[in-house]
């Protein structure tokens, strides 16, 4: 839920100021989106100091 992701970063922001954060979808049962992501993070950034992956399971009925 990039709604839920956005206002813990805004959360984050206020108790660091100075941080630099980043909220990203990613499925990582897309190989093709899981490329997208590195390339994005390769290009816009020289280092990653924290990733934190939050994973969701969705159950099919039937």
């Amino acid at each position: 839920d990039l709604t839920k992701a956005e206002a813990a970063k805004e959360y984050i922001l206020k108790e660091v100021p100075n941080g630099k954060l980043e909220v990203v979808k990613l499925d990582l049962g897309d190989l093709n989106g899981a490329r997208e992501f590195s390339k994005l993070i390769h290009e816009k950034f020289d280092h990653v100091d924290v990733l934190i992956n939050n994973a969701g399971i969705y159950k099919f009925d039937g």
